[in-house]
């Protein structure tokens, strides 16, 4: 069991010579992690086990694109966005970061942005190559739209809080889970203070955050049974992230709501528990309902894994068990109350 130590992997991870050895170490993540599922260990603490190995591999992949870059012309600051940025990371993650810099002259711009497009094309390349793939939405650091000055990034908040509709907050709502990884931290906190101002002005937006968190459907039909997709290369099954992303995103907006700088979902519960956002007995079915979608969401990719098959979030009947099917329809039926309370936020109703 010694080779399956998430310690021993990071030491590997934190010594190796290039991306190859990376890749080779990244590669025993999914036997750890079902070690550690075999043995009982908390959803939580897996999670935070796969952000720290995920964390690992971007410094070192940083150390290799800056040792073959040169110095940084600039400071900046390499965020995660997302999961990666809430630190809640599965084995089916692709990867979702920028870069913001140190905003220069009109005459400075060009020499920067290419020094930083070389950069972050070398960064996001080898985390391709260790097995975080591609952004399929192209949100990385190497798309020069998200590999941008400070004034620029916060000129993006600034149009988001004021203009998106519910549909644009699909997918920019990863924006607004974002964690400095490498840097100049105070970039990040220049953001967080921004957009807490700007929200201030725009009360609207939290509803439309609303409205695009109650477009992920709860799978559970008129009668209370679990709902499936008919056809499909998913037929028979549901997306447990579509579910997870419920929680998620009531957890983000109150959170930006109540001006909290967490962007982890749990530690953003905990917090508004704390303010008296919600009741005690709602914030343990939160949270016990999150971890056990959590803890079935590994399982599924473990179980894909085995079979040599690209993970995913879409979780057969087949693969549960009577009684998992009972405890789902408990969880999607709470979860189901939650999108209740967001869909009545406009009249006010946010308060348990």
């Amino acid at each position: 069991m010694h080779c399956f130590s998430p310690t021993i992997l990071i030491n590997e991870i934190n010594a190796a010579k290039d991306v190859h050895e990376v890749a080779a170490s990244h590669a025993r993540l999914s036997e750890i992690i079902k070690t550690l599922i075999d043995r009982g260990v908390h959803a939580k603490n897996i999670t935070h086990i796969i952000s720290s190995i995920a964390d690992a591999v971007l410094d070192r992949l940083l150390h290799f694109a800056l040792s073959e870059s040169g110095v940084p012309p600039v400071a900046f600051a390499f965020v995660s966005l997302g999961s990666e940025g809430r630190g809640e990371q599965t084995l089916a993650t692709d990867q979702d970061n920028a870069i913001i810099f140190e905003d220069v002259t009109e005459d400075r711009l060009d020499h920067v942005t290419n020094y930083f497009a070389r950069l972050s094309t070398s960064i996001c390349t080898g985390l391709d190559k260790v097995g975080y793939n591609f952004c399929k939405g192209n949100i990385m650091a190497m798309n020069p739209k998200w590999c941008q000055p400070l004034s620029t990034w916060k000129k993006y908040f600034s149009s988001w809080v004021a203009e998106a509709n519910p549909q644009d907050l699909m997918e920019l709502g990863i924006f607004f889970d974002f964690n400095c990884r490498y840097g100049e931290w105070q970039y990040v906190e220049e953001i967080k203070t921004h957009i807490k101002t700007i929200v201030k002005r725009r009360p609207v937006f939290f509803y439309l955050m609303a409205e695009n968190t109650l477009l992920f459907k709860i799978p559970l039909n008129f009668f209370g049974n679990i709902s499936v997709e008919s056809k499909g290369p998913h037929a028979d099954s549901f997306n447990i992230k579509h579910v997870m992303a419920m929680i998620v995103g009531f957890a983000r907006i109150h959170a930006i709501q109540y001006s909290l700088d967490s962007t982890n979902t749990l530690q953003r519960l905990e917090l508004l528990h704390g303010k008296g956002v919600f009741s005690t007995s709602t914030h343990s079915e939160i949270v016990e309902s999150y971890n056990y979608l959590m803890k079935m969401r590994f399982r599924h990719q473990l179980g894909q894994i085995k079979l040599n098959e690209q993970p995913d979030n879409f979780v057969a009947l087949l693969e549960l068990s009577h009684s998992e099917r009972g405890i789902l329809k408990k969880i999607f039926a709470f979860v189901g109350t939650l999108r209740k309370k967001l869909s009545g936020m406009e009249q006010g109703d946010i308060f348990f």
